[in-house]
């Protein structure tokens, strides 16, 4: 649980940190020690921190020396320092394990969410091995332990992955909440332990897919599988391409240009663009035409002005988004998806409006550096 938690954290709040300083920073302010207490977290070694991180080792052993030092708002106050923005960021690495948070309440149960995984982690005991059984009444127990539970509930954002269901993986009254779901093992040749060969459905969809596990359904449902973790990997991929300030600057900066230049009719014919969307998808290569026609000249001549101000090297951030394309590409992500996975990648990384960031990235599709021209 300490795991995805840690990890669905790191996006919005690790800045340039390594697995093992933000591991380290999320407990330090968890917990609260007079001065002549020894916090066991700030003698802790790299190599243990990011076990933590990447769940190659529990907290069991940790949570049990520090459950009694927990300290809800000090971990609020450690949120409430970072830039504006970061509330609705948390919020969307969160929803999957609480359905109530917004971005009113996020520090309050962040923290509280934080505090419960560290006194579970710390009342565990060690698992006996699950019974075999076949029947549907325990499929609800998934195959690994709980942190591959969660892991598969992260993976599908909380929401049935069957195809056309899209139910709730959660159920909710008042201030209760409780997961909803079962653990689906895809292929019984394959590995039942096994991340790969899981999925989350919702408990219809679980029953009705063991009651007609043809050949057929299998290789659904593993396709299903393959594209979550297709795009889980993008993320992932794109997560540790940073940015740097500059160019959080850069994309403020257009911002007040939209708001302050007049709506003219710009003389931009975005022929390029045509070339190289409009056979992968007609809406999104008329939504691309239209930014560019608006905006290029805007984005460009700011680009240009915060260059020659040294606010932002331009040419390595070229060339970064460059990379960005081609390690998707590389990757097997589908055309379509690559525009959007793109300006996510700038969302996250600025903490700024999607429509500029959406500006910004049709920006370099008309400059050559995302997608490639086709021909005739």
């Amino acid at each position: 649980m300490f795991t995805d938690f840690a990890q669905a954290l790191y996006q919005p709040l690790a800045d340039d940190r390594s697995f093992a300083e933000f591991t380290r920073d999320l407990f330090l302010n968890i917990t609260d020690y007079s001065k002549s207490e020894d916090n066991p977290i700030i003698n802790a070694e790299d190599g243990t921190l990011t076990a933590y991180y990447n769940g190659k080792n529990g907290i069991s052993r940790l949570a049990k020396k520090i459950s009694s030092h927990l300290d809800t708002l000090k971990f609020e106050t450690y949120l409430e320092k970072y830039p504006s923005g970061t509330p609705m960021l948390i919020c969307e690495a969160l929803l999957p394990f609480d359905p109530q948070i917004n971005e009113y309440n996020c520090y309050e149960r962040s923290a509280t969410l934080f505090k419960d995984i560290i006194i579970t982690a710390a009342s565990q005991k060690r698992k006996s091995r699950k019974k075999d059984s076949g029947t549907s009444e325990t499929s609800m127990v998934c195959v690994g332990d709980s942190d591959f539970r969660t892991r598969l509930l992260l993976e599908s954002a909380g929401i049935c992955a069957n195809d056309n269901c899209n139910k709730p993986l959660s159920i909710t009254k008042g201030d209760a909440y409780r997961q909803h779901f079962e653990c689906v093992v895809i292929d019984d040749n394959l590995p039942k332990d096994s991340f790969e060969n899981n999925i989350a459905f919702c408990p219809e969809c679980a029953a009705k897919f063991r009651m007609a596990t043809t050949t057929d359904e299998i290789e659904r449902v593993k396709e299903i599988k393959k594209r979550l973790l297709h795009d889980a990997a993008d993320k992932q991929m794109l997560s540790e391409s940073q940015v740097t300030d500059g160019v959080k600057r850069v994309i403020q900066k257009i911002s007040e240009s939209l708001e302050e230049e007049p709506n003219v009719e710009l003389s931009y014919d975005p022929v390029t663009v045509e070339q190289k969307l409009l056979s992968i998808s007609k809406p999104l290569c008329t939504k691309v035409k239209s930014m560019v026609t608006e905006y290029y000249s805007i984005v460009h001549n700011t680009f240009l002005q915060m260059d020659k101000a040294k606010a932002i090297r331009f040419e390595p951030f070229t060339l970064q988004m460059k990379l960005n394309y081609i390690q998707l590409i590389e990757g097997g992500t589908e055309p379509i998806k690559i525009f959007d996975q793109l300006v996510g990648w700038l969302v996250t990384m600025t903490n700024e409006d999607r429509t500029v960031c959406e500006i910004v990235v049709s920006y370099f599709v008309q400059k050559c550096e995302v997608y490639d021209a086709t021909t005739e």
